[in-house]
């Protein structure tokens, strides 16, 4: 089946109109101006089948609006590159290639198969840094793959294990893209955890990856707080997030030995940065120390932490999705000081943020939005105020910038 998404102007209102179709032909439309983002949206019934929708939007702004949207059963993850939308579909191991015809509609132009790898599901680790570089991590094996976008196959794979020294025991492997930097390399944080065991294993860890020249490494250090988020800022210095929230995957196992923090790996190296450590207290006045998102833009960043202090953390064991709470803070890197935005919700979760001509836009849940039933939204940063400029059922996991 083709995939196509196309834009018409009806009563001078740009309307949004995403059509899946059998074959190439499409409506007569008129062009778009230069941005367009791509939203994935994904809700769960009462019995856990989920559904995963791409929702193509003329600004973040703009309503967003499921009727017509291209729709997955299962999981499906998104990435953009040059213009281009490539899907990883876990139902069928493929993935696909979307780009612009000349009618300005999103079309499917090729795809392949990494069924062949003998993985069953795309874990949405990844990263395209060239139309000829690219990199996925696929857990349930254990492997980093990479693959061409221009010639659509697998390039090469390298053992998690065996070639890049995780432990082997992590049968719980958590992974993030916090960006990629001017010489083409990718950040990935990295959480492990030996679910058979229960065991917390100790350190940051970040792997970075060159899909380019196909090579990977292991960034660690043992005396710093696991962790499974992480953020490039302009300079190319990447900024490593040490929390509990998501280190275990969905379990919060104390003790915890370390404290949770941001350490930074600076532009350029592969180590971290002994002379640079923030605690959560640093960021915020409420003495709560658990990190669990941050943004950096030019001298400003917005930051997400939990609302509870570290004891209860702790206490929460299985419990911890349920009781969690994120709230924003946002304020200058130079004296690393925020002030609490206003306007927010029960936040559970923060799927994804973008920065966009320096507004930090925020893909947000209130606490149970996964039903279908629920709502979770777009928000902007303006000042120290949190605004919700959209909504959807379910929840936005992922948000890109097309062009």
């Amino acid at each position: 089946m083709k995939i196509q998404f196309s834009f018409l102007f009806l009563s001078a209102f740009l309307m949004l109109i995403i059509t899946g179709c059998d074959d190439d032909d499409g409506d007569n439309v008129s062009p778009i101006d230069d941005a367009a983002y791509l939203i994935q949206v994904e809700t769960q019934s009462p019995d856990g089948d989920r559904l995963v929708y791409m929702v193509v939007l003329p600004s973040l702004d703009s309503a967003i609006n499921l009727d017509n949207a291209i729709e997955f059963s299962g999981s499906a993850r998104l990435r953009t590159y040059d213009e281009k939308v490539y899907i990883y579909d876990s139902e069928t191991m493929e993935v696909l290639k979307l780009e612009f015809n000349e009618n300005d509609e999103l079309v499917e132009t090729d795809k392949f198969s990494m069924a062949g790898t003998g993985a069953t599901f795309f874990n949405g680790t990844d990263a395209i840094v060239s139309n000829t570089g690219a990199a996925v991590v696929l857990g349930s094996i254990g492997k980093l793959v990479f693959w061409s976008p221009e010639n659509m196959e697998i390039t090469a794979i390298l053992d998690l294990v065996d070639d890049l020294g995780l432990p082997e025991t992590a049968s719980g492997l958590t992974m993030y893209y916090g960006g990629t930097d001017a010489s083409g390399r990718a950040f990935f944080s990295v959480g492990t955890t030996d679910f058979t065991g229960f065991v917390n294993h100790p350190g940051a860890r970040v792997m970075i990856v060159d899909p380019d020249n196909q090579t990977a490494e292991i960034v660690e250090d043992l005396s710093l707080s696991q962790g499974t988020s992480g953020n490039l800022d302009d300079d190319g210095d990447y900024y490593f997030v040490g929390d509990a929230f998501f280190t275990l995957g969905r379990y919060a196992i104390p003790p915890f030995d370390t404290d949770f923090s941001i350490n930074r790996i600076n532009a350029g190296t592969n180590s971290f940065d002994p002379d640079f450590q923030l605690l959560g207290t640093d960021l915020n006045d409420n003495g709560y120390e658990e990190i669990r998102h941050l943004s950096i833009s030019g001298d400003r960043f917005v930051a997400g932490v939990i609302e509870a202090s570290t004891d209860s953390i702790a206490t929460w064991g299985f419990d911890v999705f349920s009781n969690a709470q994120i709230q924003l803070y946002a304020g200058s890197t130079s004296d690393w000081k925020g002030t609490k935005l206003s306007g927010q919700g029960n936040f559970q979760f923060l799927f994804s943020a973008l920065e966009v001509d320096g507004d930090f836009y925020f893909a947000t849940t209130d606490i149970n939005a996964r039903d279908a039933d629920d709502f979770a939204g777009l928000y902007k940063v303006e000042g120290t105020n949190l605004v919700k400029v959209n909504e959807t059922v379910g929840f936005i996991r992922q948000v890109y910038r097309i062009r």
